[in-house]
């Protein structure tokens, strides 16, 4: 790691973790502070694994941090707004055009659905994706349902929000060799554990 892209990432941490903690309405309850750290940490964990070295590692964590920044001013279209606010900031540190660039392909790659190009930006979408694999899957789950009730202002009932975690968890792949081998295993295991959280039609939203 070079000492100014070390810098950087430690000054672009404090930046982001305060914007966060300042401007993101609080009916966010998934796409929060502890959502981005816990990407950071998930991207660089699978960046290991893949084999990057120091220089893309930091792009990825960078890109990590900076990924859902544009929660704070919009939801639907928040990427671009990302984009926006990584560039404004990492333009005043001096950052060459090139890792500049890395790192904006990456949060541009989170999109939904994901289309990742190259490693990096397969590496941050894996990463966005890690908890499709946690053991508690389905407990972050009932925080995203809510979190879209708030924000839609409409009841999502919780039988059919089961169902559409039952199709995206069956249709989606990761794309990172590390994900393939180790992340596709527990994320089988919980749709294996699916049928806990069956909610019979009469439980519905109690």
């Amino acid at each position: 790691m070079s000492e100014q892209t070390s810098d950087i990432l430690v000054r672009s941490s404090e930046f982001v973790k305060r914007l966060l903690k300042e401007h993101l309405p609080p009916k966010l309850c998934y796409h929060n502070l502890d959502h981005t750290e816990y990407v950071v940490k998930s991207a660089r964990k699978i960046g290991i694994e893949s084999g990057l070295d120091e220089h893309d590692l930091d792009c990825v964590s960078l890109a990590a941090w900076f990924h859902d920044t544009g929660f704070t001013q919009c939801y639907q279209g928040h990427e671009s707004v990302s984009e926006r606010i990584a560039y404004n900031f990492l333009t005043k540190e001096a950052i060459d055009n090139s890792t500049l660039n890395k790192i904006l392909n990456c949060i541009r790659a989170t999109k939904m659905p994901q289309t990742p190009g190259d490693l990096l930006e397969k590496v941050i979408c894996d990463a966005d994706m890690f908890h499709l694999s946690d053991k508690d899957y389905w407990s972050k789950s009932e925080l995203l349902r809510l979190e879209l009730m708030n924000y839609c202002k409409k009841p999502i009932e919780k039988y059919d929000w089961y169902k559409q975690n039952i199709a995206f968890l069956m249709k989606h792949h990761y794309f990172t060799d590390f994900g393939v081998s180790q992340l596709e295993k527990q994320k089988a295991k919980n749709l294996l554990r699916s049928d806990q959280y069956d909610y019979p039609r009469g439980m519905i939203n109690q």
